[in-house]
Order: structure tokens, then C-alpha cells, then sequence
């Protein structure tokens, strides 16, 4: 009788937990969603920021400055996501006084980059910071002490622009690290 009474208690049991659900969905078994048709795909690029970890430093590999440049990307539910598109980055000198004006800043480089391949984006995309990484060199070395912004520009498949600017400070020589 013990029996009987524990079978009845599991079927109600499994019956009240399937009734909770819309969909009982097995491992391993494969659920697919429908793509929104009006293009408006939930983890699309919502915001572009100018990550942190973006630094200026000297690599020995090349002989040059680099400049790290960390993207991270942030979808309407503000969640990372990622992109597919074109970036353009501009390194201006700002100038030392607060208040300075846009026309005051100085363009010292610029360059581009695409992630609109796999291969792109794989490339460029940084798992551990869930960031893309864009190694960009300098051909010379950048005053010390001087103030850096990094304005950068991308453009998605379909059209749509965001832009993101970092400030950088370039230490002064009695600050830089010794190796």
C-alpha cells in the first residue's frame, strides 16, 4: 500500500511540475527560437564604450609604442554582445588646460579595422575581457605627461554608427615603470 501511495504522490508531483511549464525540453533535445522578421534582433550593439583596460605602453616586439585600444560592446539589456562592422580609431593630443576646445585638440594618428568576417572578429575578440582588442602602433613616442584622447568611430552591417572616447595619460618619465 506504501508503494501505491508513493507512485500516486510522484505522477501529481511530475504532473504539477509539466503543468508549471509551457515546454518540457529534454537534454540534448534542440529548441529553436523564431528570428524576429523585422531585423530587430534582440542582441544587436545598443552602446560602445571605450574599455578600461585600454592602455598606451612600448613593446619591445616591434620597436614602438602601442597603443591597446579595448571596445566592449552592450546590447539593449545592457549585457556584452558583440558586433560585426568597421572601426575607425583617431589618437588626438588634448591640450593641458581644462575647458580646452574641440579645435584645440591635435590629430596624431588614426587607423581602421574591420570585424566583418569570422575570422575578423575571432581575431579581434578578447574572451577573458569579452572585449575587442585592437593593437594599434605609434611611430613615435607621445610627450610625457601629455593628455591623450582616443575617439572611436564603428559602423555596423547595417548602417548604424556609435562613438566612444577614452582619455589616456601618458605618464611623466619619473613616473614610468622600470623594467
Amino acid at each position: 500500500m506504501k508503494r501505491v501511495g508513493f507512485i500516486i504522490a510522484a505522477v501529481f508531483a511530475f504532473a504539477f511540475a509539466v503543468a508549471g511549464c509551457e515546454r518540457v525540453t529534454l537534454k540534448g533535445e534542440q529548441v529553436t527560437e523564431p528570428v524576429p522578421s523585422n531585423g530587430d534582433w534582440p542582441f544587436k550593439p545598443a552602446l560602445m564604450r571605450v574599455h578600461p583596460f585600454t592602455s598606451l605602453r612600448f613593446d619591445d616586439s616591434v620597436g614602438s609604442h602601442v597603443l591597446s585600444a579595448h571596445v566592449e560592446f552592450r546590447d539593449r539589456v545592457n549585457d556584452v554582445t558583440k558586433a560585426v562592422g568597421s572601426f575607425r580609431f583617431e589618437l588626438y593630443r588634448v591640450p593641458e588646460r581644462d575647458g580646452a576646445s574641440v579645435i584645440q585638440r591635435q590629430l596624431l594618428y588614426q587607423w581602421s579595422a574591420s570585424v566583418q568576417t569570422t575570422d575578423q572578429n575571432v581575431a579581434h575578440y578578447d574572451r577573458a575581457t569579452r572585449t575587442y582588442e585592437f593593437k594599434l602602433s605609434l611611430n613615435g613616442s607621445p610627450e610625457p605627461g601629455s593628455r591623450l584622447l582616443l575617439l572611436v568611430q564603428f559602423t555596423d552591417s547595417d548602417g548604424q554608427r556609435f562613438w566612444a572616447e577614452g582619455e589616456l595619460l601618458v605618464p611623466k618619465q619619473s613616473e614610468q615603470p622600470v623594467n
